[in-house]
């Protein structure tokens, strides 16, 4: 820093410069001190015992930033600069690199003028300061240290509170206290002069512990040294640990131990401090096995990993279950080593690298609910995984561990292929009245969600089976396979497969086909080969029965060319309610070509009964009403199976909405419960996404339940019934519905108000597919025979209706036709291409004749 009232100022001539300071080289050259000279732009001019070690023709011309380092440079041109600045020398103590040592410098620093007082540069000295600098720091060092050894004895001395003892021994063997010092009193209680000899020390030792202190005088007596831990008793009852030092003192005269000198340690609160640490490592061994043991408990798999080696710390029961692997045999290699592969949704392998746990430990990088499919090693399926993973850091923010939570959602998913699977099959088998191109539908739809190979086998007049359709997953397969199905009939004597089925009636599988079972149905060794090459894996045959008989056999078969899996108890279940499905709409189909045979012999009567004589017309009379009795029975059935089918659909929906959404629920429940049980961030993160996948669930269920029956269609009516309708379209699908509807025209039957709004939906669902528009409109009224009415238009694309017919439109309009025409209603439909579609539906407000009553 610059001194008070130090403004010296170098003024000399040019010649002095170049001749007079020549007689002071000399001088200055044995002296300590670096003198220098700069000019306005601080480069050096002249130099004496230069601070480096360079010559000093080396450093004229150049500026501190080509002879210091950076920081130094910048540091002396900020001085220097500062004396340019305001021609007012400084004095500082700076430190300064040199030769790749620290040294310290007294600088002086002055402006340099010429005789008529013109700025020409700077003038300095350097004195070498770093000895006295180093022993003052030593000095500074020393005298912390000597204040903190000061310090600890002082504490030490504070903390200490013990007790110095010395007893003679006698030559009879007796003891003799010569005296004690310090905090006898304090520590036992008693007074000095309570305790006179070591006998008296029985007054306050431990009784337990006093055989110990026996043995320890004993010991003393053959000149051993002795430690020992004991209890005092104090005189006011009080338990106190002490810690004993006894030094035996030998006389080589007397070849006997004469006195026996001692300190005793109060260490009662260092031993209630060793309980209580005890007692809390036991409770923390205690939470920590009570956690592993929830964790254990809990339905996901945890990898905790050391960072960075990546050494595992711990893993759960669930890793070596849901993986197939332990814990250590999945770390036990390095990443790009691990001994199975995951893949992603679309098939793409992904590496070992991209893992969650493998990025959360390279890259710190928190992953959350990402899945990952992988191939187990013993069953050889694809299963889907779901996890997460995270760094554990510590309390400075260094990353000390990974973890990894993760579980099976395999199951998961199959449920919602299921799903999605039960519904496209529904609106398959309710978009056509023809059994065969609805089961041939069904095939394809279960190729490759369901199985590898779809086959349906029909009964036919003559108790004989007939493959109605196979199909392959892999399409250059299929013609093979159905060449052999032609080939290599079913075996009728075969104890498993589709005979087995139309004998039994009942759903027969085998999550393994073994080779004897092959065997079995093969009918030669070339068909036993073909078979074995086949790779069959499981099958399931699903009866297709109604009217107390079977129909067909519908068979699911994975290989092990496409799924490599094997059937299980859900894979069952899915197969038998798809059959369950299929079976209905066949006894469906197979009622209407009942209905419509009758029809016809019902015209081929009249037609017959035209041409008899008059006098049969009593005759003609009662096979027509014969005829239209069975017609009525006929819609009556119609409208029964319309009412069942709605029927099921509201056990359905009361079934997901009373047990199903319950159980979700209950699990929501639970599940909250259990997350208050944790403190860790990764698990309540774990578990919140739990939470999330059940609020889903609820959410769904409460959607399909809505979709398989509206409450509010049996509830309102028909009116708001469409309304609810209109903002489903426009919630689900984007559609924006506009409803005129006449409060009043609610048909008086169930079975009518039903087949309306669900032929509704299906109208606007071909809106919604093939119009290419986003408005539609729905009317709802009455007509002058008290029709109830029901119009659905839109301004698509439009159709040409007499081009539109079953091969080439879907089925849903078909079906519309035919169900309307047996309860006797009516279907118009106005459409041209670019003009817009209107098609109203005509339904009589009558209430059904009941199948009894028919």
């Amino acid at each position: 820093m610059r001194r008070k009232g130090f403004q010296p100022k170098i003024c000399v001539s040019q010649d002095v410069v170049d001749n007079d300071l020549k007689p002071f080289e000399f001088v200055l050259r044995n002296t300590p001190v670096s003198a220098f000279l700069q000019d306005c732009k601080l480069r050096y001019t002249w130099v004496n015992n230069p601070v480096v070690d360079q010559p000093v023709g080396a450093l004229v011309g150049k500026t501190d930033e080509e002879i210091f380092t950076t920081d130094d440079a910048v540091m002396l041109r900020e001085i220097k600069q500062a004396v340019l600045d305001t021609r007012q020398g400084q004095r500082r103590e700076i430190r300064l690199r040199v030769e790749g040592r620290d040294c310290y410098f007294d600088l002086t620093v002055e402006p340099f003028c010429s005789q008529s007082g013109e700025l020409i540069g700077v003038a300095g000295t350097a004195v070498d300061v770093t000895r006295r600098r180093e022993e003052e720091i030593e000095r500074a060092r020393a005298e912390a240290a000597l204040r903190d050894s000061e310090a600890r004895y002082r504490m030490l001395s504070k903390l200490t509170s013990d007790y110095a003892f010395s007893y003679r021994v006698k030559a009879d063997g007796n003891h003799e206290v010569e005296w004690k010092s310090g905090a006898f009193e304090r520590i036992t209680g008693y007074s000095n002069d309570e305790v006179d000899s070591v006998a008296d020390w029985d007054k306050f030792v431990h009784p337990d512990d006093r055989p110990t202190l026996r043995q320890l005088v004993a010991d003393l007596l053959t000149d051993k040294p002795c430690s020992v831990e004991t209890r005092f008793i104090t005189k006011q009852g009080q338990t106190r640990w002490v810690t004993i030092d006894a030094q035996p003192i030998w006389d080589e005269q007397q070849g006997r131990v004469v006195r026996v000198m001692g300190a005793v340690r109060d260490i009662t609160e260092r031993r209630r401090a060793e309980e209580d640490r005890q007692q809390l490592m036991d409770r923390l061994k205690a939470e920590r096995l009570l956690v592993e043991e929830v964790i254990e408990q809990m339905p996901v798999a945890v990898i905790v990993v050391e960072a960075p080696s990546g050494k595992l710390l711990y893993s759960n029961a669930q890793v070596e279950q849901i993986t197939g692997h332990t814990g250590p045999s999945v770390l036990a290699k390095p990443w790009q080593e691990a001994d199975f592969q995951g893949f992603r949704a679309d098939g793409t392998p992904v590496p070992a690298a991209q893992w969650p746990l493998a990025r959360a430990l390279r890259d710190g990088e928190v992953v959350s609910a990402e899945e990952m499919q992988f191939r187990h090693p013993q069953e050889g399926t694809m299963r889907t995984l779901r996890g997460s993973a995270s760094p554990v850091r510590d309390g400075s923010g260094r990353m000390v561990a990974a973890v990894t939570v993760f579980y099976d959602v395999t199951e998961e998913k199959h449920a919602q292929q299921a799903t999605k699977l039960l519904a496209r099959a529904g609106r398959i088998l309710a978009s056509s009245l023809d059994y065969e191109i609805t089961l041939r539908s069904i095939a394809q739809l279960s190729v490759p969600e369901l199985a590898d190979w779809c086959q349906i086998d029909l009964v036919t007049a003559q108790g004989d089976l007939s493959v109605l359709t196979g199909v392959h997953a892999d399409a250059q397969r299929t013609p093979m396979i159905q060449q052999m199905a032609q080939r290599y009939p079913v075996a009728p004597h075969a104890s498993w497969g589709p005979w087995a089925v139309t004998r039994s009636g009942e759903v027969d599988w085998a999550d393994d086909i073994r080779d004897d079972m092959l065997t079995e149905v093969a009918h030669d060794e070339t068909h036993l080969r073909i078979l074995r090459e086949a790779g069959l894996r499981s099958y399931i045959s699903v009866p297709l029965k109604g009217r107390g008989r079977v129909f067909g056999v519908l068979t699911f078969v994975t290989d092990g060319f496409g799924l490599r899996r094997r059937y299980n108890q859900a894979d069952v279940d899915l197969a038998t309610e798809l059959g369950r499905r299929a079976s209905m709409a066949i006894d469906k189909s197979l009622l209407y070509r009942d209905a419509q045979r009758e029809l016809a012999e019902r015209r081929a009567t009249e037609r017959k009964l035209q041409s008899l004589n008059e006098t049969l017309e009593q005759r003609v009379a009662e096979r027509t009403a014969e005829a239209e009795h069975r017609a009525t029975q006929l819609r009556a059935l119609a409208a029964e199976l319309t009412q069942t089918e709605q029927r099921e659909r509201r056990q359905l929906a009361q079934s997901l909405h009373d047990h199903l959404q319950q159980l979700l629920v209950a699990a929501k429940l639970r599940l909250h419960a259990m997350i208050g049980q944790f403190e860790d961030e990764p698990t309540i993160r774990g578990l919140l996404q739990i939470d999330e996948l059940l609020t889903q669930s609820v959410d769904a269920s409460r959607s399909l339940t809505t979709e398989l029956s509206p409450p509010i269609l049996h509830d309102a009516g028909l009116a708001a019934a469409l309304d609810w309708l209109a903002r489903w379209m426009r919630d689900k699908h984007g559609l924006h519905v506009t409803v005129e509807a006449d409060r009043s025209a609610n048909p008086a039957t169930e079975d009518v108000r039903v087949l309306l709004f669900n032929a509704t939906r299906e109208l606007l669902f071909n809106v919604v597919k093939h119009a290419v528009t986003r408005n539609a409109h729905v009317t709802l009224s009455t007509d002058e025979r008290q029709r109830v009415c029901v119009a659905v238009s839109d301004e698509g694309v439009g159709f040409d209706p007499a081009q539109k017919t079953l091969d080439n439109t879907g089925f849903g309009l078909f079906s519309i036709q035919q169900r309307l025409d047996v309860l006797g209603g009516e279907t118009r439909i106005e459409s041209s291409p670019g003009r817009g579609t209107r098609i109203e539906l005509f339904a009589p407000d009558t209430p059904r004749p009941s199948v009894e009553s028919a």
